[in-house]
């Protein structure tokens, strides 16, 4: 695993971005699809994705927890819906690592 890097959102927010937006705004639905097409990342990702997706509603429990500043910052600035964004993060990391001590 590489080096873990953390920036606060004061220096995100200063980031500047290295997305062409211009370039992006201008592409026809054809070049779009020719990009899909010549990017690996996308391959076995069609059209019909949704129609295979599910969602479950899972019982959730009340807790006391405290976040830092900045990462409820982070995930407010989305606008609402922010703490069902924190818990899917949190379930994708324990997904990812299920069976790390088994």
């Amino acid at each position: 695993m590489g080096k873990i890097v953390r920036y606060t959102s004061e220096v995100v927010k200063k980031r500047k971005s290295q997305s062409d937006w211009d370039r992006a705004a201008r592409m026809t639905d054809e070049e779009i699809e020719a990009a899909d097409r010549d990017d690996p990342e996308m391959d076995g990702i069609n059209e019909d994705w949704m129609d295979n997706a599910t969602t479950e509603r899972t019982r959730k429990r009340a807790i006391y927890a405290k976040f830092d500043e900045d990462v409820i910052e982070y995930f407010q600035s989305f606008g609402r819906g922010y703490q069902a964004r924190m818990n899917a993060v949190l379930r994708a990391y324990m997904e990812a690592h299920r069976n790390d001590n088994a």
